[in-house]
């Protein structure tokens, strides 16, 4: 799976509902309403293209309202609050807001399977070793490091 399909997969159900009904129902009602109220109506091939941009641009919203909400619960985050920031601070803030904010994405325990933070040197659930750490100061090490480089102390003469 490409990794743009993986990234698309994120987007809810609902997302993709109303993204395409936000685009149809601009794309044919926006040219009718230009139609209606206006004595003077531009082309109507430029309305209808006008009618297809604008309903692109607010189902991509849909979209990216989606992925927000998505994104957010396969990170562990308040879906409902970051969604609601996407949508209501204004002028594409919300999102900028959440790109900068969001948490590293969960990664499974080897042991028991719970998803824990990149950052954990031990699973929360079962206290599995997800990294090595020096036995003398307990700071995280690189599998490859044959010496701590906090403290110096030999790792791999002390893990024999």
């Amino acid at each position: 799976m490409s990794k743009l399909r993986s990234e698309l997969s994120i987007i809810p159900t609902w997302a993709w509902i109303l993204g395409v009904v936000i685009a149809l129902a601009s794309a044919i009602g926006l040219p009718t309403a230009i139609e209606l109220n206006d004595a003077n109506p531009p082309p109507i091939p430029l309305s209808l293209g006008l009618g297809l941009f604008m309903g692109m641009m607010l189902g991509a919203l849909a979209l990216l309202v989606g992925y927000v909400n998505g994104d957010s619960r396969r990170r562990g985050m308040r879906a409902t609050l970051w969604t609601l920031v996407a949508i209501f601070v204004p002028n594409g803030l919300g999102f900028l807001i959440y790109f900068l904010m969001r948490d590293p994405v969960l990664g499974p325990c080897p042991g028991c399977g719970a998803l824990v933070q990149p950052a954990f040197n031990f699973c929360p659930t079962c206290h599995h070793a997800l990294k090595p750490v020096c036995p003398s100061c307990g700071k995280a090490l690189a599998p490859e490091h044959t010496y701590c480089a906090y403290c110096g102390a030999s790792v791999k003469a002390q893990m024999a």
